[in-house]
């Protein structure tokens, strides 16, 4: 008996949360962590809930308390929604179920969302998935905000997320950059949009996308240093692929037009590898 009593004990310590005394300082009411969370730079994470919600109930006992979700939780500021009452805020983001998690920047923009019951690995690989300061983007967020369509906000937001290591964003914000009217008529606007596109891809080694959006706008790029970078891509991006013909022909044209440019030292070492 004492065994099967031991044995039930450890089974329950099992399931319940690691917790340091700290606790995720929820906020009562979204407009007011809205201000917190422009002021702060930080972004959103709205949880909403019910009073007759069983499995936000079971959260808030197995899974909110963890140290690790507490620590996450702490780059957010936290605000709590009760569906049934704030029917405006549960409006604004559609929400129709319990629970559901919303993560948005400190603007409002819904960046991800989680609906149901989550273990606690969902919970932090969710929340480890945003950076946890904006405040460099606090002027861009609030132009934003005025305007949708503000091609240069879009272009820092873009790379923002490329420097955070957000790729999925980061290509949202130029792709959305390039289809307005500014960038089509602001020539360096719109290299600098697609030229944050070229890196995205290089950076998450891409290889082929690299290559042909390299190809594609490399025209559009007068001779400078970021030719010779897109260039140097091609070189890159061909040999990566076994296209070695293609890459000896752009480490060509690297070596005439830009002979003693660190791209084309670059290339060298690319071209070296067999």
């Amino acid at each position: 008996m004492l065994l099967q009593i031991a044995c039930t004990l450890l089974a329950a310590a099992s399931i319940l949360p690691a917790t340091t005394g700290k606790v995720i300082e929820w906020q009562p009411d979204f407009d007011r962590a809205s201000v917190m969370a422009r002021e702060s730079g930080k972004p959103l994470m709205i949880r909403f809930t019910t009073r007759s919600c069983a499995p936000c109930r079971q959260m808030e006992r197995e899974v909110w308390p963890d140290e690790k979700v507490v620590e996450r939780a702490s780059q957010y500021i936290a605000v709590l929604v009760d569906l049934e009452r704030d029917r405006a805020t549960s409006a604004r983001y559609q929400v129709n179920a319990v629970p559901t998690l919303i993560l948005t920047d400190p603007w409002g923009k819904v960046l991800g969302r989680r609906e149901g019951y989550m273990l606690i690995p969902a919970v932090t690989g969710f929340l480890a998935g945003l950076p946890g300061d904006y405040s460099a983007l606090r002027e861009s967020g609030e132009a934003l905000l005025r305007n949708s369509k503000d091609a240069k906000a879009l272009c820092k937001f873009g790379f923002f997320y490329q420097q955070s290591g957000v790729f999925y964003l980061s290509d949202e914000y130029f792709n959305q950059g390039l289809k307005t009217s500014q960038a089509k008529e602001n020539d360096q606007l719109r290299r600098a949009l697609e030229y944050g596109l070229v890196v995205n891809r290089m950076l998450q080694k891409d290889w082929k996308h690299a290559a042909s959006y390299a190809a594609k706008w490399l025209p559009d790029f007068p001779r400078g240093n970021e030719h010779g970078e897109l260039v140097l891509v091609l070189v890159m991006a061909n040999a990566h692929q076994g296209r070695r013909a293609e890459a000896a022909q752009a480490f060509q044209e690297l070596q005439a037009e830009y002979p003693d440019s660190r791209s084309t030292q670059t290339a060298a070492k690319v071209m070296s590898v067999k």
